[in-house]
Formats: structure tokens, sequence, C-alpha cells
């Protein structure tokens, strides 16, 4: 029988390539990026990372950051706000940044910098021989 893997959001610190698995708005008007880890592979676990963006947040600049300004120009509505969908299975590089907390038992797993794929992680593929 093969193990279904479980997935978790305690993911390991340090710079991973990622996929986005989900992006969304919460009834709060906050939007949600959800990252699956595929650098770091584990026999058992899924890692996961997420990102909330206040309506306050920079949204934008992240995106910029990550996508360059054409991309995100693509998909923005006429109203401003982002087609949230077409982020879906789109690779990012992302730095995770444990917060230490004394009132939980495991830190909080803050997504440090979302980046165009290749900027800090490189895979082994893409390593010189």
């Amino acid at each position: 029988m093969k193990i279904k893997k479980t997935t978790t959001y305690k993911t390991p610190q340090g710079a991973h390539r990622t996929i986005v698995r989900d992006a969304f708005e919460k009834s709060d008007d906050t939007v949600r990026i959800i990252f699956e880890v595929t650098s770091t592979t584990h026999p058992l676990l899924i890692y996961l990372a997420g990102k909330n963006y206040k309506p306050t947040d920079d949204l934008t600049s992240d995106l910029i950051k990550w996508l360059g300004v054409e991309k995100v120009q693509e998909m923005v509505k006429e109203d401003g706000t982002v087609f949230l969908e077409q982020l879906k299975g789109l690779e990012a590089d992302i730095c995770i940044e444990h917060i230490e907390n004394d009132a939980y038992d495991d830190p909080f797993v803050f997504v440090k910098v979302i980046a165009a794929p290749g900027t800090f992680y490189i895979g082994p593929e893409e390593r010189a021989a």
C-alpha cells in the first residue's frame, strides 16, 4: 500500500523553490497566496507556506518583484483588482524565516521574500557541472 503524504505548514527555514497551490481573497478582503515547496522533498510530508496581504499591505510591490511589471499588468482588471486565479501554478522562490514565540510550541513560518524562480534557490538541475 502506498502511503499518502500529509500537508504541513511547518516548512523549514531558508530558500525554497515553490509553485503556487492557491491564491484567493478571503471574506475580510485579505488576499492569501499558498505556496507548495517543490525543492524540499520528504517521503511523508508536503510543505506549504502561506502569505496574507491585508488591503493596506503592498501586494503590488511583491508581485512586481516576483513576476515583473509586464506580467502583473496582464493580470490586473480594469477596476484595479488582480486575477488571483492566474497565480495558480506559477513558480516562485521564497525565503522562509522562523519567528519564535514562547506562547506557541512551533515557530511562526514567515514568508519573508517572494522572488522569480532562480533568484536565490538554485536546484541541482540548474547548477553548472
